[in-house]
């Protein structure tokens, strides 16, 4: 009996461990990891196992190149994965596959706008809200042109 609570408290500890991330600080150092910043709204997503994607209408670009369209890769069977919606606002951090898409990483800097800043798990883990990111990459990177 001991043996079988042992395995299933090792079992459980890894899955409630497996989604961390290191916390990061938004800096100039961290925007370096970075090939692609920009914040936009998801106006599709094709569900596709690991090689699922979704397409954003991008309405700020601050680094890379990108047109008005941007294809982002995820991979939907991935336990850790960012909870993508039709019409949700994002702020992406990511890097390039190709020079029209990019590989959305789960530890990555990228957020979800969510409206109720009470409710804003994101500002609670990074310690700056949605708009501070925003004003923050504005006047650090500022806005770059779509092609």
């Amino acid at each position: 009996m001991k043996q079988l609570l042992l395995i299933l408290l090792i079992v459980f500890s890894e899955i409630s461990f497996a989604c961390q991330c290191p916390l990061t600080q938004l800096n100039e150092k961290e925007l370096q990891k970075y090939e692609i910043i920009f914040k936009g709204k998801i106006s599709s997503i094709k569900l596709n196992k690991e090689k699922s994607e979704a397409i954003f209408n991008i309405n700020e670009l601050y680094k890379g190149i990108a047109g008005e369209q941007f294809k982002v890769l995820f991979d939907d069977l991935d336990v850790c994965k960012l909870e993508l919606r039709v019409g949700d606002e994002w702020i992406i951090y990511s890097n390039y596959l190709q020079i029209d898409n990019a590989k959305l990483d789960f530890c990555s800097r990228s957020r979800k706008y969510i409206k109720n800043v009470n409710e804003d798990y994101y500002a609670e883990t990074t310690g700056i809200s949605y708009d501070e990111e925003l004003r923050y990459l504005q006047e650090h990177l500022g806005l770059h042109k779509l092609m």
